[in-house]
């Protein structure tokens, strides 16, 4: 039975799942280190193996300003239509 959660993810509760208690607790504690955290995140560095290969990945803010929207940009764009939720079909035309 796969089910859409509405936000993008789509979950399938046949699929058995193993370590869910640990994978609770393990975000339990992330979240608990994120509480530290005063401020708000302005760089990031993350490195790491992906299928064989040393992948390195920054973000850095390079500048904070207060200003308005440009005028459309959070209007539908043409040929786009709007949707309440993401289907199944949604994820494989990609």
């Amino acid at each position: 039975m796969i089910l859409d959660e509405g936000e993008g993810e789509i979950y399938d509760k046949d699929i058995p799942q193993r370590n869910n208690r640990r994978k609770r607790i393990a975000i339990a504690n992330s979240l608990k280190e994120f509480a530290k955290i005063k401020g708000i995140q302005v760089a990031t560095e993350i490195s790491g193996e992906v299928m064989g290969a040393q992948m390195r990945m920054t973000t850095e803010v390079v500048e904070i300003s207060q200003k308005d929207a440009p005028r459309g940009i959070y209007e539908i764009p043409a040929g786009f239509t709007k949707k309440a939720t993401l289907s199944l079909e949604d994820f494989q035309r990609r």
